[in-house]
Order: structure tokens, then sequence, then C-alpha cells
């Protein structure tokens, strides 16, 4: 399963990962700048592979392309490199704050529209829908998946489900024992009344 896919699904409640009291986590901001990487190392060989070919049929197409890739490929490296810088204090500084902007620089990077859930012209997939128009025979590549169970979140959630589900359990049990002693004391308290009589 693609747990990228899985995370931009609006209706997904079955991500293992995602944010900590709303913000993404440390190690999700790795996994991005990971997967990311393979994207635009993937995007970049394109460049490579099919340019050429393009250039000769499409000039001002292709011209325009590589303006836009380049201006990417900046874009994306200005944004890593802030993450990273962030992420060298946070491993010293554990109060050094939420990965949130650092996080969502490097999808704006990619797509200043990512929000609206559509691909800005220039962005990330715009690049790839134009190479693709223009004849690119793209394979599919791996990208790295997110780290499983680093959602603090969702795992505090379900740890506390868990113990009141245990609570429950033990209430229930100590309902069971309990009500025949209760029950027992009650009739042998009626019968010593009675007795007394």
């Amino acid at each position: 399963m693609n747990y990228w896919e899985q995370k931009f699904r609006k209706d997904s409640a079955e991500a293992e990962f995602g944010t900590f009291m709303g913000n993404h986590t440390i190690q999700e901001l790795k996994d991005l700048i990971a997967a990311k990487d393979v994207d635009m190392a993937q995007l970049n060989k394109q460049q490579a592979d099919f340019t050429h070919t393009w250039m000769q049929s499409d000039p001002a197409a292709c011209g325009l392309w590589l303006n836009d890739l380049q201006a990417l490929n900046n874009r994306y490296d200005a944004a890593k490199a802030s993450a990273n810088t962030y992420l060298t204090i946070s491993a010293a500084d554990f109060t050094a704050g939420g990965s949130e902007a650092s996080y969502n620089a490097i999808l704006d990077a990619l797509n200043p529209m990512w929000r609206q859930n559509t691909s800005a012209p220039g962005s990330y997939g715009d690049l790839i829908t134009r190479i693709t128009a223009a004849g690119a025979k793209i394979q599919a590549w791996q990208v790295p998946q997110p780290t499983p169970n680093s959602d603090y979140d969702l795992n505090t959630y379900k740890a506390s489900d868990t113990a009141v589900k245990g609570i429950e359990h033990a209430a229930s049990v100590t309902s069971q024992t309990v009500m025949p002693i209760v029950v027992a004391a009650a009739v042998g308290l009626v019968a010593l009344v009675l007795l007394k009589r």
C-alpha cells in the first residue's frame, strides 16, 4: 500500500503516521524529504532522458519546461536546506518547536497550490503532466514510504482506547464477581433479621 496516497486522502482514518497535537512530526518531515528527493531525482532524470528529443520537436515548449524545472529545483533545494537546518537544531534541542513550517515549506516549494488539491503552473505535478504530454515514457518508481507508527496523536488515542477497554473489562469482571457476594450478603442479612424476630 502507498501510505503517501493514503496520507493525502482526506477521508483516510487508517494512516499509521501523521501529527503530534496537530503538527507534523520530525519523523514525518524526514520521511517527506526522503520521498520527495526520489521524486525530484526521477523528474530530473526525465530531463536527461527526453528533453534532447523534445528540444528538436518543440524547442519553445521544451525550453519553457526546462526553465520551470530549474525554478522548481531552486525552490525545493531552498526549502530542503531550511528543513535540514531545522532538523539539525531539533536534534540538539528538543524544545526547538514543531516541524510544521518546514513540512509545509517543502510542499509549497513543490506545488504552491497543494492545499487546493490542484497543480500550479511550474509545480512538480504540472511538469510531469507537460513532459508526459510531450511524449516522455515515464516508468513508475519506488518512493520511500512513511515510517509506520510515528503518529503520536493516533498512538495516544489507540493507547487510551485500549486502557478504557481494559478498565471496562475489569469493571465488568469485578461486578460479576462482587454482585453474587452482595446478593448473598443481602439475603443473609434479611435471614438474620427474620431470625431475630
